[in-house]
Order: structure tokens, then sequence, then C-alpha cells
């Protein structure tokens, strides 16, 4: 089994500059509320892979402080305005040491891989994480048809 949590980056700032954007004080809230159920209910995620969007990055940040060992962290160019395939490939080719991996990027994309795998629509608001138990035991097995054991939809 492995855990794939998809996160959406909490509310930003306005600005002129989409990809510059900062979470909003109220954002910072919505992520920290959210990280501390999933670390609760879930533990610390394997590998954190960020957009390179830095609300994006803000997001991830808040689940590296949860305590209970190291992480990996990386950004990622492709999650910024990634489609559902880009993040099917970028989950297959992750190393089969991580159970648990969390991604922090932006809708639609994180919205339509959730379709991918549940059928079912479901809209991230801001902060909101998705998170799916898959069977399978290999990361490149994520493009067959896999059950999914648990998904859990954390809110702040």
């Amino acid at each position: 089994m492995k855990g794939i949590a998809l996160l959406r980056h909490g509310h930003a700032e306005t600005g002129p500059s989409d990809f510059n954007r900062t979470l909003s004080p109220r954002g910072y809230l919505e992520v920290q509320s959210v990280a501390l159920k999933i670390s609760a209910r879930l533990g610390r995620p394997d590998r954190v892979i960020s957009s390179p969007a830095k609300r994006a990055i803000e997001t991830a940040g808040e689940y590296l402080k949860q305590p209970a060992g190291e992480v990996s962290f990386e950004t990622n160019e492709e999650l910024y305005a990634a489609t559902e395939e880009d993040l099917l490939r970028l989950i297959a080719e992750l190393p089969e040491k991580f159970e648990l991996v969390l991604l922090a990027g932006h809708t639609p994309s994180v919205e339509d891989l959730i379709f991918s795998f549940t059928h079912e629509r479901t809209r991230l608001k801001p902060g909101f994480c998705y998170y799916m138990a898959v069977d399978i035991d290999e990361w490149p097995e994520i493009f067959s048809p896999a059950t999914i054991l648990e998904k859990i939809l954390f809110t702040p």
C-alpha cells in the first residue's frame, strides 16, 4: 500500500504575480491546522513535493515542521501548471522507499487526479488535503487500475 496526500496551498495574498503570491495569515492558519491533523492521523510524509510557487512552498513548509523524523523535500517545476498526466508521471517515478508522499500543488490538477482515482468530483478549497491509500506495492503501478483502500478529506 502507498499513500498519496494531495494538498492545495492555503489562501494567498493578492498580488500582481500569481507565482510570487505568499500565504495570507488565514492561509497559514488553514495549513497549520491541516498539517497537525495529518500528522496525528497519518504520521509524517516520507517525501513532500511542492510546486515552486511561493504560496505552495510556504504551505509545504508547515508539513516539514511536524515532529517525528526526517522528511525528503523538493520543489518540482511541473507542479505549477501540472496536468493530471504530469502528476501521475511524477508519482510513478518516486523511489520505492517512500510510502507516504505529499504533493503541494494547485487546482485543477490535484482535483483532476482525485477524480481519476475516485470518479467523484471533489473541490479542494485552499488549505484542504485529500489523502488516498492506494493498493499498490510499487509507484509505477499507479498507471494501472488501483483500488483505493482509504480516502480522507482533511479540512481546517
